[in-house]
């Protein structure tokens, strides 16, 4: 009786520390599918910065050609009121 016992003492021991890793292992995946959807977000984030950013730099390039445009007519204008 006393070895049964003790062999029960062993399973029952040996169920605890199989259901510890168990456990152990599913919060690793759960933090490590975490871990994954952040990246992705900060990665879609990132594409969107980079196209806006894109956006931006198109804008700021058509309107440093029409400033020099203006500027160009403008300068005209002038020496035409000199001359005249």
């Amino acid at each position: 009786m006393q070895i049964e016992v003790t062999g029960l003492k062993d399973v029952v021991a040996q169920f605890r520390q199989e259901a510890e890793s168990s456990r152990a292992a599913a919060e690793e995946s759960c933090r490590h599918r975490e871990e994954e959807e952040h990246l992705s977000e900060m990665l879609r984030d990132k594409q969107h910065m980079e196209k806006k950013s894109e956006r931006f730099a198109e804008v700021t390039r058509s309107l440093e050609k029409e400033l020099r445009e203006e500027r160009a007519v403008s300068g005209g204008l002038s020496k035409n009121l000199e001359a005249a």
